[in-house]
């Protein structure tokens, strides 16, 4: 979803979301283990920008906000919350 509440300001979320799905390994496919689970995933990233001048934005950046506190994927580490903020021009 992008909104531009005001001329110059503009504010994006956009989500993801991933249901529950089970991983076999290619040697074992017939093991009852359920060392393959892995739960639902939603993620939630938001950016906050501000066109300064023609060339110029400043921006806030926040990903992962409903920190799950598991992994995006099965066997990868765990995604964080992040809050990042920079600027962007062009030349």
């Amino acid at each position: 979803m992008n909104w531009i509440p005001i001329d110059k300001l503009n504010i994006n979320l956009n989500t993801y979301f991933m249901s529950e799905y089970t991983i076999y390994h290619a040697n074992d496919l017939f093991s009852d283990t359920d060392i393959g689970e892995m739960g639902n995933s939603f993620l939630l990233n938001a950016k906050v920008s501000y066109q300064v001048l023609d060339d110029l934005k400043i921006y806030v950046n926040a990903r992962n906000v409903f920190s799950g506190n598991q992994p995006q994927f099965y066997g990868t580490d765990v995604v964080k919350p992040m809050i990042l903020g920079g600027v962007s021009f062009s030349l």
